[in-house]
């Protein structure tokens, strides 16, 4: 993707910010919770063993056993495969850390401006006159462009455009008006024979992505905030709406809190620098977010980075108690047979599941990939559209 990402000199030439420090240490997942207490556990098994039977043999055999290598093994090779997965979708992996990190997420930052996609949608439509709501839907839909709404178009007896005061008092439509705005919508007449017999609201386009990144963050038990100024009927799907501090304010206000951040952003290289897994999303012809550690397509990729939240915590903890299984077989190994195989014995189901722990998360990861992914379907709603 270099041609894509560094054409022109604008691209290429990174913006200047200080990499900022984070305000609390990372915290552990399971795998670190697991690897601390195996070095206790390990420290133990071999006092008790050099005590018991004197032997500093039986004593290192008894230490190999509790050494974590299966919990470590299933997050690296889940780590891998992502970064395969990641290359088929053009995506760069510029920190491969941030895959190691994904178990620990719990909270995902949204810069608003990845959802402004420039276009408007039908929000609500109040019809006037006796018109049946489908024919001005109809209608409205035949002459609406979502990147002009305000513009007026025509076809025939029927035009949209935005009503002055005086258009909407004279058809009785001020209430209506008012309430739309109140609303965070934008009221846009429709027109038959230069009469008005329907009021459009008018909102932000929801980015076709928005759902599936909000739906997989919740099934990862990720909470969703969003930092910008966001459209109301965007700003729903969201958990918490943060408008008037930047990305690096916000990801580090969480992260003093002990949170572990995922964030999103195409213009904001500090904020996602600062993120724990920082996921970059590039626009074509404007400068790449530098700061990321993953530098994605487009919001679906980002989609399928949050998707894969859940699925490397169930590696995680499938990988702990694999690593856990393979220990105490291990240590019970470790007191049979000749003296001089012990410790071999006893690395032996260490070994099994670590070898356990990479199949099944390199297979994880591997299922993920072969999700099928989201079809984008019309905005306009079937019943909307124009017989002919």
């Amino acid at each position: 993707r270099e041609p894509a990402l560094a054409g022109e000199p604008q691209q290429v030439a990174a913006p200047e910010f200080l990499r900022p420090e984070r305000p609390a240490p990372l915290p552990g997942g399971p795998i670190e919770r697991q690897g601390d207490l195996a070095v206790a556990s390990a420290l133990g098994a071999a006092a008790a063993s050099f005590v018991a039977t004197r032997s500093p043999r039986q004593a290192a055999s008894a230490a190999a056993a509790a050494v974590p290598k299966a919990a470590r093994t299933g997050r690296i090779a889940f780590a891998a495969q992502m970064g395969r997965a990641l290359a088929r979708r053009r995506a760069v992996v510029f920190d491969a850390g941030a895959l190691h990190r994904l178990d620990r997420v719990d909270v995902v930052v949204i810069d608003a401006a990845v959802l402004d996609t420039g276009r408007s949608a039908l929000r609500e439509l109040v019809p006037f006159g006796g018109r049946a709501p489908e024919t001005v839907a109809t209608q409205f839909y035949d002459l609406f462009e979502p990147a002009r709404p305000g513009a007026g178009a025509r076809t025939g007896d029927w035009s949209v455009r935005t009503p002055s005061d005086d258009q909407l008092r004279r058809a009785g439509a001020v209430r209506a008006g008012r309430r739309l705005v109140a609303a965070g919508l934008d009221p846009v007449g429709i027109w038959e024979k230069g009469r008005l017999v329907g009021l459009a609201g008018v909102g932000a386009e929801e980015p076709a992505d928005w759902p599936a990144l909000v739906r997989a963050a919740t099934r990862a038990g990720c909470e969703v905030h969003l930092v910008g100024d966001a459209s109301p009927e965007i700003a729903r799907g969201a958990d918490h709406v943060e408008r008037r501090v930047g990305l690096c304010q916000a990801v580090q206000r969480l992260q003093a809190r002990g949170r572990v951040v995922l964030a999103v952003s195409a213009s904001q290289p500090d904020g996602l620098d600062a993120a724990d897994v920082g996921v970059g999303i590039s626009v074509p012809g404007a400068r790449p977010p530098w700061g990321a550690h993953l530098l994605v397509p487009d919001l679906g990729c980002a989609s399928f980075v949050v998707e894969s939240v859940k699925v490397a915590r169930d590696v995680s903890h499938r990988s702990v108690a694999l690593a856990l299984g393979g220990s105490a077989a291990g240590g019970l190994l470790s007191f049979s047979g000749p003296p001089w195989r012990r410790g071999r014995r006893a690395l032996l189901p260490v070994n099994i599941a670590a070898a356990a722990s990479f199949v099944a998360a390199s297979g994880s990861a591997i299922a993920l990939d072969r999700r099928p992914r989201r079809q984008i379907t019309a905005s306009r709603p079937w019943h909307a559209m124009s017989p002919a």
